[in-house]
C-alpha cells in the first residue's frame, strides 16, 4: 500500500529539514494487531497538569501492565502505566461483560483527532451495537463525544473509566495512529467513516484562520495572520473560524474543500476529514514542524506546500509562544511560484506589528512567570534588553530613537 504525497514543495530557509520530513515515509507497516484479556482491569487516568504524562491503562488481574497509550515508537515510550498513584492490591470493581479498551480520550481537541480515535478501526470492523467502548479521561470527562457518534458509536456503547474496574473480557485494538511517529494502514478508516457521515459544504477553497481565537497559553499567540486573511480572501478563499462550526460543520467543510490554507496548529488536523489529493498549503509559524501533520499530509496523499512566515525574533517554546507572521522572502518565493503578481498589496504597517508581538509576548510570559516564578531564569537566561533593542532595530530597519526605545521599555514594565 502507498501513501506517497501527490507533490511537495517548500520555501523555507532550513530547505532540507521540511521537505525530509514532509517526504519522510510516515506509514506504519506493521500489521495493527488485537489482544484479548480475560479479567482484564481498567484504571482511569491520573495525569500532570499539562496532560503530557499520566498513569493509568489495562493490567491483567495479576496487576501486569498491559497496555496504555504510546506517542513514539521508543521502548521507553508507553505513557499511561499503572505504576504510580493506585494501590494494586485493592478490589476493582467487578463486571460481568465484555468491553473495548479506547484509550484516553484527551481534553485537546487536535491531540483528540490524532491520539484518541486510533483504537476506534475495530468497532468498523466489528459493528456489534451490544459491544461497550471503554475510555479512560483527564477530568473524567469525553469532550468530544461528536466524533464518536459520527463514527456510528451510540451513547449507550460508551463508557468512562472513572475507577479501576475489571471486566469479564477487554479487547484491546492496537493504536492505528502514533501521534509522533506516523500512522497504520487501518487508520484511514476511521477518519473517512466520520467525513463521509456529512453532506460535504460547497466551499471549494478555505483558509483556516486563528485570528478569532482566545489569546491564551494553550496555543500560543499569533500576530499579524491578518495579512494572510487578507490574501487568501483575495485569492477567493472562504475564511473560515473552525471554533466557530459544529463538529459536523467542520468535518462537511474540509470534505468539500479541494484546496486548504491555515498557519501552522491544530486547524491543519482536519485535513484528516478531506478527500485524497487534496491541497494543503501550511504558512509555517515557527522553525520545525511536528510529526503530527507531515504523517496526515501523507496519509491524505496531500498535495502539500510549507511557507516559512515566521518572524520569531524573542525566544520561545513550543508550549509557550508568541509568533510573528510576516511576508518573508520564502513567501514572496512562493507567490512567484503560484503565479501571483508582486508586489500583493495590503496593509502592512510593519512597525506597528513588531510593537504588537513585543506587548503580547510580554504579556504571556509575565502571566506564565507569575504561576511558574523559576521559567524565566530557566528558560529565557540569556535574554537581556540590550539585545532585544538591537534585533528590533535591524528589523525594522532604522535606529532606535529615545521614544521608540521608551516605548519599548513602557512596554516590558507594564507587564512585569
Amino acid at each position: 500500500m502507498s501513501y506517497e504525497l501527490t507533490s511537495c514543495k517548500v520555501f523555507a530557509d532550513n530547505y532540507e529539514s521540511w521537505a525530509g520530513r514532509s517526504t519522510h515515509d510516515w506509514f506504519i507497516k506493521d500489521e495493527t494487531k488485537v489482544q484479548v484479556l480475560s479479567n482484564g482491569i481498567i484504571f482511569p487516568v491520573k495525569s500532570d497538569s499539562n496532560y503530557s504524562a499520566w498513569s493509568g491503562g489495562v493490567t491483567d488481574n495479576l496487576g501486569n501492565f498491559i497496555a496504555g497509550h504510546i506517542r513514539t515508537r521508543r521502548e521507553s515510550d508507553e505513557t499511561g502505566q499503572v505504576d504510580k498513584g493506585y494501590n494494586l492490591s485493592d478490589k476493582p470493581k467487578i463486571i460481568e461483560e465484555k468491553v473495548v479498551y479506547c484509550g484516553v480520550a484527551h481534553p485537546h481537541f487536535g491531540h483528540f483527532l490524532t491520539e484518541s480515535l486510533g483504537r476506534l478501526w475495530w468497532f468498523l470492523e466489528n459493528p456489534d451495537p451490544n459491544i461497550k467502548y471503554a475510555f479512560i479521561a483527564p477530568n473524567d470527562e469525553i469532550k468530544y463525544l461528536d466524533f464518536l457518534m459520527m463514527l456510528g458509536l451510540k451513547k449507550e456503547q460508551i463508557t468512562l473509566i472513572k475507577e479501576p474496574t475489571c471486566f469479564s473480557e477487554v479487547i484491546i485494538p492496537e493504536q492505528s495512529t502514533i501521534a509522533y511517529d506516523g500512522f497504520k494502514d487501518k487508520a484511514m478508516k476511521i477518519y473517512d467513516a466520520i467525513r463521509d457521515s456529512v453532506e460535504p459544504k460547497s466551499f471549494d477553497k478555505v483558509y483556516l484562520t486563528r485570528t478569532a481565537l482566545p489569546k491564551n497559553f494553550s496555543d500560543g499567540i499569533t500576530v499579524n495572520e491578518d495579512y494572510f486573511e487578507a490574501f487568501y480572501r483575495s485569492q477567493g478563499y472562504e475564511i473560515i473560524s473552525p471554533e466557530k462550526y459544529s463538529i459536523r460543520d467542520q468535518v462537511a467543510i474540509m470534505a468539500g474543500a479541494k484546496e486548504v490554507a491555515c498557519v501552522y496548529g491544530t486547524a491543519g488536523h482536519l485535513i484528516l476529514f478531506s478527500h485524497d489529493q487534496v491541497k494543503i498549503t501550511i504558512l509555517n509559524r515557527f522553525s520545525e514542524g511536528f510529526a503530527i501533520q507531515f504523517w496526515m499530509n501523507q496519509a491524505r496523499r496531500a498535495n502539500s506546500v510549507w511557507v516559512d512566515v515566521s518572524m520569531n525574533f524573542l525566544p520561545h517554546t513550543h508550549f509557550l509562544s508568541c509568533y510573528l507572521l510576516l511576508p518573508t522572502a520564502q513567501w514572496e518565493e512562493y507567490l512567484k511560484d503560484d503565479g501571483i503578481k508582486l508586489p500583493w498589496d495590503s496593509s502592512l504597517n510593519l512597525k506597528e506589528s513588531v510593537f504588537e508581538y513585543i506587548e503580547e509576548w510580554t504579556r504571556l510570559v509575565a502571566l506564565f512567570a507569575k504561576k511558574h516564578p523559576k521559567f524565566l531564569e530557566t528558560r529565557y537566561r540569556s535574554f537581556t534588553f540590550s539585545n532585544f533593542v538591537e534585533v528590533f532595530s535591524k528589523l525594522i530597519r532604522e535606529p532606535i530613537n529615545s521614544e521608540t526605545k521608551k516605548s519599548l521599555e513602557n512596554i516590558f514594565k507594564k507587564n512585569k
